[in-house]
């Protein structure tokens, strides 16, 4: 008896609507060549009727050959949550209009497993990911212990709002003056008085954080799926309102150069992120209700991330909740 629920597709129809998806997305795949040599491709075109695929070659011209000379070459990737791999036995290198390309017969199989909900990938550290929660509330204050654990974490969101103002303005004056350098003698003389006036203004009007943002931590972001994400906490004035279940509303998370979602996020669990002498924990999040625009923009910043780890050959940096 056929099994519809197997991941394996061998109907035509199916795979070759399944490769247009990942020429329509510009998805990059992954070729294995053994010995954890890896080549980076996207499919550019998939052709039926001559029973082809045409793959763009690599930059690096040994790995275009090693993937000449490999038997069964596995390629693999991941669209929207969904892992992708087929196996070819014939590559040939052919050129296209003035390029060179990998042309190869269409597979005859498919693996396509729809893993939506688990498939999870690390954020850098050199990808400063901040979460913004607004889980302060007014009600916080109705009780003398929850009044306490209020107000020393509006203290250290205030101390961490300064310290962030206080380095803003000190890039700000680093910028000034590389650019003053540069500056003509006249536009420069112009230039420092108004540098001069501006840093007397501050002087006597120094810049104060936002009161409204003091009702908001912010976390960095950990790891991320299409379903949920993970951030650390540093700082245990914060823990008190991060408790299992609790609804956060309005959440800002920030994925650099992806730009912002705002989302309603649900504490699943939480844990000791690793074994230190500080504190430190890593909070788990499911997104409630996304909207489509929403979960395209984290499923872009995902595959963004992938191509990240894939570039540098990072092994070992995906989980599965």
């Amino acid at each position: 008896m056929k099994d519809d629920t197997s991941p394996v597709l061998y109907n035509r129809a199916m795979i070759l609507g399944n490769l247009f998806i990942l020429v329509k997305h510009e998805c990059l795949i992954t070729a294995f060549l053994g010995k954890k040599r890896l080549l980076l491709t996207s499919i550019i075109e998939v052709n039926p009727k001559n029973n082809t695929i045409i793959l763009d070659t690599s930059v690096v011209e040994n790995l275009n050959n090693k993937l000449l000379n490999t038997p069964r070459v596995k390629f693999c990737t991941v669209f929207n949550g969904v892992h992708v791999a087929f196996t070819i036995d014939s590559i040939t290198r052919v050129k296209y209009g003035q390029n060179d390309v990998f042309v190869m017969p269409i597979p005859r199989s498919l693996y396509w497993f729809n893993r939506r909900n688990a498939y999870r990938v690390k954020v850098p550290i050199t990808d400063i990911s901040l979460c913004k929660l607004p889980i302060f509330a007014l009600e916080y204050t109705a009780i003398e212990k929850s009044k306490e654990n209020y107000i020393q974490a509006r203290n250290k969101i205030k101390l961490q709002a300064l310290k962030q103002i206080e380095n803003d303005l000190i890039q700000e004056e680093n910028d000034f003056w590389i650019a003053y350098a540069k500056m003509p003698e006249k536009e420069a003389a112009v230039a420092k008085i108004e540098r001069e006036a501006l840093e007397k203004e501050r002087a006597e009007n120094p810049v104060v954080p936002d009161e409204n943002a003091l009702n908001s931590i912010r976390l960095q972001l950990f790891d991320i799926s299409i379903s949920s994400c993970s951030m650390i906490n540093y700082d245990e004035e914060f823990s008190h309102f991060l408790t299992i279940k609790s609804l956060l509303k309005n959440c800002i998370i920030s994925m650099p150069n992806h730009g912002e979602i705002t989302v309603s996020l649900e504490i699943a669990t939480k844990r000791n992120f690793e074994e230190s002498s500080q504190f430190n924990e890593l909070v788990c999040f499911k997104f409630v209700e996304t909207e489509p625009a929403t979960e395209s923009l984290i499923f872009r910043y995902i595959q963004a991330l992938d191509r990240f780890h894939k570039k540098y050959s990072l092994e070992n940096l995906f989980s599965v909740d």
